[in-house]
Formats: structure tokens, sequence, C-alpha cells
């Protein structure tokens, strides 16, 4: 009998789903909602982020944090 993943609790394995576009469609669709990009804006505020800072994103989505990231800390 073939397993259903629970699309909230299948981001902890993704690997396993044999499924990743879906993932990938979903924090796409979820990326591209106003108040989420609100969030992580103000999540980078509260950071402090500046150029010369290190930041470390350990497997954290498709990377456009890490892109959106990098452009706050660098140069430096």
């Amino acid at each position: 009998m073939e397993q259903k993943t629970n699309l909230a609790s299948g981001f902890g394995h993704v690997d396993d789903t044999g499924g990743a576009d879906l993932f990938q469609d979903c924090l796409r669709l979820a990326n591209s909602r106003s108040y989420i990009q609100w969030y992580k804006n103000r999540s980078f505020e509260l950071l402090q982020l500046r150029p010369g800072l290190s930041v470390l994103d350990v497997g954290c989505g498709l990377g456009t944090d890490c892109i959106a990231i990098s452009k706050l800390v660098l140069p430096g």
C-alpha cells in the first residue's frame, strides 16, 4: 500500500517522497505572497544584516532567501 505524504510534515523528508516538485511549487507559491515577502524582509531587518556580516543558510528552501541576504551583507 502506498503511503500518502502530508504536505506540511513532508517537508521534513522531501527526498523520501519522490515528489520534490510538489514541495518546490509550494515554496514558490508561498514566496509569491506579499505577506510572506513582508515577513521575510522584516526578519532580515530584525537580524540587522549589513555589509561584512557572515550568515549561514542551511537547507532553507529554494535558495531565494540566501540571494536576498547576500545582497544585504555584501561587500565584505
